[in-house]
């Protein structure tokens, strides 16, 4: 499977394979340096350019599957925005952090399951940490994560928006994400600007040649 993620500054190309022993494929583009760069893919605990995210923490959780213990720890209701209409481009929104999403868009209660992760490395950062995963489509909602002494140590919120795709389904996808660490108070928050599924997307919109090339599709 490919997927291919953009950030302010940089861009990011990840390839993820079918065996869930072959570690990712992830390279970033650094426009600063106007290269293609190799990045480790095995060290998914490690924070992404010194922010407050992990590998493993993308999209909610990213780790790869047989790297953890699972638990079914509980179901529950949460308030979360399933159906965000914001996006960054949007005229009222803006680059800023005060923007009207928690306000003007439609919030809703859905069930969740709550899982329980486990690493099984016991050199890993975290003791464990807890999945919120709607019953409705089992995309990330929330996530708690514990520090090796039990403790809380980071949290963070995903907000989901529905999205057309190429045949006419309508699926869910991550809107907004954001994740504090409680430690430092650092945090950070991520709103889309646009965002496509299943859209048509050229192929070589993936290969590590076109990396920072601008494509109309």
């Amino acid at each position: 499977m490919k997927t291919i993620g953009a950030g302010a500054a940089t861009e990011q190309l990840i390839y993820r394979y079918e065996d869930p022993k072959e570690d990712d494929r992830m390279w970033t583009y650094v426009p600063s340096l106007r290269r293609t760069i190799r990045m480790v893919s095995s060290e998914r605990s490690n924070p992404i350019g010194g922010s407050v995210k992990t590998w493993d923490d993308l999209f909610g959780f990213d780790g790869k599957i047989n790297a953890f213990h699972y638990e079914m720890e509980r179901e529950g209701n949460m308030l979360m925005l399933f159906n965000m209409k914001k996006r960054l481009n949007d005229p009222e929104v803006g680059d800023h952090v005060s923007h009207p999403v928690f306000t003007m868009d439609p919030w809703e209660v859905k069930p969740m399951f709550i899982v329980k992760l486990i690493p099984n490395d016991p050199t890993y950062p975290n003791s464990h940490r807890f999945l919120w995963l709607p019953k409705e489509h089992f995309f990330v909602t929330y996530m708690e994560i514990f520090d090796k002494k039990g403790e809380f140590w980071k949290g963070n919120y995903n907000a989901h928006t529905r999205v057309k795709t190429l045949d006419g389904q309508y699926g869910n996808f991550m809107n907004c994400s954001t994740q504090v660490d409680f430690k430092t108070s650092y945090w950070l928050n991520s709103i889309f600007d646009t965002i496509r599924i299943n859209s048509g997307v050229p192929k070589e919109r993936f290969l590590r040649s076109t990396m920072g090339q601008q494509f109309d599709f």
